[in-house]
């Protein structure tokens, strides 16, 4: 059992998966900037009549793209004026692969896609009546999340909920179990246990990240009857971190249709 669990837990570690390009045929993207009518015109394409700008968060859809060039159109305009301008015709317009690439972003879906990753929970707070337990433990484990954006635009950041497994190093006292009486010359002994948490992790930048987790740790039937640890199945609250393996991991078709 425990070498299914361990092959269970490494498995993210030893998989490898592949960074997804940026360009995505029927992917939704935005303008990270605003240029005037003369800028605009040098880099689009088009044969729309009017003042087309390229205009900061403007929302487009690619239709088809190859190695110089990308094929879109705009998401249709709510708003009359708009509409006029942009979506004439439903034409579909160009730009180079550079200029794309430079002034649009990913219009992301709201809910980002499931992912596996490894964890690690290093600060757990554990309580017992009277014993009050602050404790680091080495913890390897893998977990599954579902992400949600703050923003649409990435600008924001996003929010994560999560259910892991893993095993833990967990310290063993003459304070929080029956050690003395399995050697009385032990002081500390470490034992692994089986953890399972749930947890929200909160993504404010690319690096910069932390979480809050719920979880139990469950010693091995045997080593518990000897042992008698106070805080096995026992609930505890941690700030961990979380390590994602998915380099780009946000479903880029949102289905809208009008901006």
């Amino acid at each position: 059992m425990k070498k299914l669990l361990k092959l269970f837990i490494l498995l993210p570690l030893i998989s490898f998966s592949q960074e997804k390009n940026y360009l995505v045929e029927n992917g939704q993207y935005y303008f990270t900037k605003s240029l005037n009518t003369t800028d605009s015109d040098e880099r689009i394409t088009t044969n729309l009549n009017g003042n087309l700008e390229i205009k900061r968060k403007h929302i487009l859809q690619i239709v088809n793209y190859d190695s110089k060039t990308v094929s879109f159109r705009y998401l249709t305009f709510t708003d009359d004026k708009l509409k006029k301008i942009y979506n004439e015709d439903n034409e579909t317009l160009k730009m180079s692969i550079e200029d794309f690439s430079f002034y649009t972003n990913k219009y992301l879906s709201r809910f980002r896609e499931w992912k596996v990753g490894a964890y690690t929970v290093p600060i757990r707070i554990r309580s017992k009546n009277e014993n009050f337990e602050f404790e680091s433990n080495l913890s390897l484990g893998a977990n599954i999340a579902k992400g949600v954006n703050f923003s649409r635009y990435g600008d924001l950041g996003y929010a994560e909920i999560s259910f892991g497994i893993s095993l833990t190093k967990v310290n063993l006292t003459e304070d929080n179990s029956d050690i003395k009486t399995v050697n009385p010359d032990l002081n500390t002994l470490s034992q692994s246990a089986l953890t399972t948490s749930f947890g929200i992790a909160i993504h404010l930048a690319k690096n910069v990240n932390f979480g809050l987790f719920y979880g139990w740790d469950f010693l091995e039937g045997s080593d518990q009857e000897k042992l008698k640890w106070i805080h096995n199945k026992k609930p505890w609250l941690g700030f961990g971190i979380n390590v994602s393996f998915n380099s780009n991991d946000s479903n880029n078709t949102s289905g809208k249709t009008e901006q």
